[in-house]
């Protein structure tokens, strides 16, 4: 059953794709024909050329009109993102500041924290790598050593 679906939605999509790229192309060859047609009639009722530069004119005008209206669309998503961000990180912020804030406000927490932080250097400093190097069948330092060349 939802292979069918699948394939059923795959089949109307492409039909949709094919319907949508034909008129594509028709309405394009429609615009370039009329465009032909606007340059020929401009240039029967005057100059070829200046024809030719009031189309250019006209389409070098609607190309920035788009450029425009592309850029105001673009600096209308930039502010709604912008704001987007200063939200989540208001939330983030205000997530992280309640728990790290909690604990930083209180002196006594802060006290405790800085203790065991300082404990624990301590200890890694005071009981180091070098403090176990003798090897496990060395002879205790509270019991007396026999003289060297004595065995």
């Amino acid at each position: 059953m939802a292979a069918e679906d699948v394939a059923r939605y795959r089949k109307a999509r492409m039909r949709s794709l094919a319907i949508y790229a034909l008129a594509a192309v028709l309405g394009l060859t429609a615009y370039a024909c009329g465009v032909v047609a606007l340059v020929i009639w401009l240039a029967r009722q005057g100059d070829a050329v200046a024809a030719a530069g009031v189309t250019a004119a006209g389409f070098a005008a609607l190309a920035l009109f788009a450029l425009l209206v592309l850029a105001l669309l673009n600096r209308a998503e930039r502010r709604q993102r912008a704001g987007r961000a200063a939200a989540y990180s208001a939330m983030l912020g205000s997530l992280a500041g309640s728990t790290m804030m909690g604990v930083l406000a209180r002196p006594q927490a802060l006290a405790a924290g800085a203790a065991v932080l300082i404990a624990g250097l301590a200890m890694g400093l005071f009981d180091g790598p070098g403090s176990d190097d003798a090897p496990e069948d060395a002879p205790e330092d509270d019991m007396p050593q026999p003289p060297p060349g004595a065995a």
